[in-house]
């Protein structure tokens, strides 16, 4: 997977309550630590297939004639316009939490056997037929491969833990882990099945904050 850009800081700091607080007993005050993780990364790239009937049918040339639809990506018809998907838009239909433009591709194919003069165009795939007979109409689509990229991704995380020496050779280990420490929403890959009603949008976020306890004992 081609992720341009990513960043992770992570560490670890024992915390010295020992020296700010030096009347409290040591099995309090000792054995404190926080290790945090701070990471960002771009988003993974994403394709927009054309999803023609032929793509579902091996036996049919596609806008290829080659027999690979199924490889055949979207037609660009407009400039791509990025949204933010904390906000709602609509384009056409229902509103949604889009991440770009849905308007922009096409996947409108010319069908002979409803109007035997369609002419393929950069907007319009060829009949199957048209492709076969016609090198010039065959196509892979215009949008090129990876053109976009989906939500990048940034996040903390953070665990805090507390070793105590119970006996000589017994100690206890309790940790709390906090992922998405800030509940920060984080967005999954939009819906990029062009046949789809909600083509565009973001349907769903990664975690929210979750906390995690734990004990350990070592002996």
């Amino acid at each position: 997977m081609d992720v341009r850009q990513r960043i992770v800081f992570s560490g670890e700091w024992e915390v010295p309550f020992q020296k700010l607080w030096t009347s409290a007993p040591d099995r309090l005050t000792r054995g404190w630590s926080v290790f945090p993780i701070v990471s960002s990364r771009s988003g993974f790239p994403l394709d927009v297939f054309a999803n023609l009937p032929s793509s579902f049918n091996f036996a049919s040339p596609g806008p290829s004639a080659a027999g690979d639809a199924g490889l055949v990506r979207a037609n660009l018809i407009g400039a791509v316009r990025m949204l933010d998907p904390h906000k709602t838009a609509t384009f056409g239909g229902p509103s949604g939490n889009y991440w770009f433009n849905p308007t922009s591709f096409s996947n409108a194919q010319c069908i002979l056997a409803i109007d035997p003069t369609c002419l393929p165009s950069s907007t319009l795939f060829p009949d199957d037929s048209q492709a076969v007979t016609d090198p010039a109409v065959r196509t892979y689509g215009t949008l090129p491969r990876n053109y976009l990229r989906g939500p990048g991704v940034s996040n903390i995380d953070l665990a805090l833990a507390k070793t105590t020496r119970l006996r000589e050779h017994l100690q206890m280990e309790t940790r709390a882990d906090f992922f998405n420490l800030l509940n920060h929403t984080e967005f999954s890959n939009p819906d990029t099945n062009i046949n789809s009603p909600t083509f565009g949008r973001v349907l769903n976020t990664y975690d929210p904050r979750i906390i995690q306890l734990a004990v350990r004992f070592s002996f």
